[in-house]
């Protein structure tokens, strides 16, 4: 991933490509995934940051016809009350089309969030600071005779 950060702006660009690997009853379900995503955020005031971003990722099952795409997109504002709790408030898009009709969807969703602890990495760390990476996308193995998983790739807010 690429990171750009100042005092008050954030920008980071990422993606990865990879394979999941599953057996299940003997029949190998591999798939090749692909993933990009974009968030920029900025510091409007001392305690108040807001976020934009997108991701994109594919899956494709390398054995047999059939796979999806995911596309969303997200606003976040976050209120940072005191150095232990936050508030986040948002909206969220995403869109699934699958080979499968039953698994593609659409979602809108509006999302209210209070974080309590210690505080985190900061998002606005000093130039030059690493920060971590925009998403994930884990090789996996399940063992014969086991359901696959689905490993979904994970963004940072």
């Amino acid at each position: 991933s690429i990171d750009y950060t100042r005092p008050r702006t954030a920008v980071s660009v990422g993606g990865s490509t990879g394979q999941e690997r599953f057996q299940f009853s003997g029949q190998i379900l591999d798939r090749d995934v692909a993933d990009f995503g974009v968030s920029f955020s900025r510091r409007l005031r001392p305690n108040l940051t807001a976020t934009v971003g997108a991701n994109w990722y594919e899956r494709e099952f390398v054995n047999l016809q059939g796979g999806d795409e995911n596309l969303g997109a997200r606003f976040q504002v976050t209120w940072q009350y005191n150095s232990q709790i936050a508030f986040n408030f948002g909206y969220r898009y995403e869109e699934r089309d699958s080979d499968e009709d039953a698994f593609s969807y659409e979602e809108n969703a509006i999302f209210v969030g209070v974080t309590y602890g210690r505080p985190r990495q900061s998002l606005f760390a000093t130039p030059g600071a690493e920060l971590a990476p925009l998403s994930t996308v884990p090789t996996s193995t399940v063992p014969t005779g086991t359901a696959p998983t689905t490993t979904v790739p994970q963004t940072r807010p």
